[in-house]
């Protein structure tokens, strides 16, 4: 679809057999019209009129413009040359701290969404079985036991006081662990706050200001232009800066 301006209304204009025709199905003769270019033609337009050589583009528009190779040889125009434009992630020193002790990665960190991070905490950060502990734990008393029955050093009280202190020993690391995932979990949570305020791009949430009064106003900016390059998004604000 295309669109036409009718008066000052924009009208979808579509293609059929015959023609073209209105959303409503009202027949249009495109010379008694003036088109306008739709999402994909908008760009192939831009170009052909303007001669654009360069388009600074942001993530989203690198991938949509790639897109549009063969409607720009269709009309014979030559596409803007696409460079992206700056953007990286801002790791402030609280932020590299969270990240340091996390057991997720930066990467598998910007790709989920917040409602994914309990369960890859739980997945890739349960490091401590409980079930299996208790199991090899047990397993190690029965040999113990059975070395000190050969010796004839074992008693039914030393076995009771033993397996009373195991499970005490057990639910010490159990309540441990629930604790540690407990902390990990309101880490994580802090990291993606940082990272992708409200599961979006930090850039689009925090503004550059925010970020040069907490740093340094200019000398934040000449920082940040000293250190960013466009293959290395990820940037730690170092103490100081």
């Amino acid at each position: 679809p295309a669109f036409a301006r009718i008066g000052d209304i924009r009208h979808g204009l579509f293609r059929d057999d015959p023609g073209f025709v209105l959303r409503n199905g009202d027949r249009v003769e495109i010379r008694e019209v003036v088109l306008l270019p739709n999402r994909d033609t908008r760009p192939v337009c831009q170009d052909a009129f303007f001669g654009t050589q360069t388009y600074v583009a942001g993530p989203a528009e690198v991938r949509y413009l790639a897109t549009l190779t063969d409607l720009y040889q269709r009309h014979d125009v030559s596409p803007a040359h696409v460079k992206p434009r700056m953007s990286a992630v801002l790791l402030e020193p609280r932020a590299v701290r969270l990240l340091d002790r996390s057991c997720l990665s930066m990467d598998i960190l910007m790709d989920i969404d917040p409602d994914q991070l309990h369960g890859l905490i739980l997945k890739d950060c349960g490091n401590v079985d409980i079930t299996d502990l208790q199991t090899r734990a047990r397993s190690a008393v029965d040999v113990l036991m059975k070395q000190l029955d050969d010796l004839e050093l074992n008693d039914p009280g030393f076995r009771k006081t033993v397996a009373a202190e195991l499970k005490q020993l057990l639910g010490r690391k159990r309540a441990e662990r629930k604790q540690q995932l407990s902390r990990q979990i309101a880490d994580g949570e802090e990291l993606l706050r940082r990272l992708k305020p409200g599961g979006h791009p930090q850039e689009r949430v925090f503004p550059v200001f925010m970020f040069m009064n907490r740093f340094g106003g200019t000398a934040f900016l000449d920082w940040l232009m000293n250190h960013h390059t466009f293959e290395k998004q990820n940037l730690e604000i170092p103490n100081g800066t």
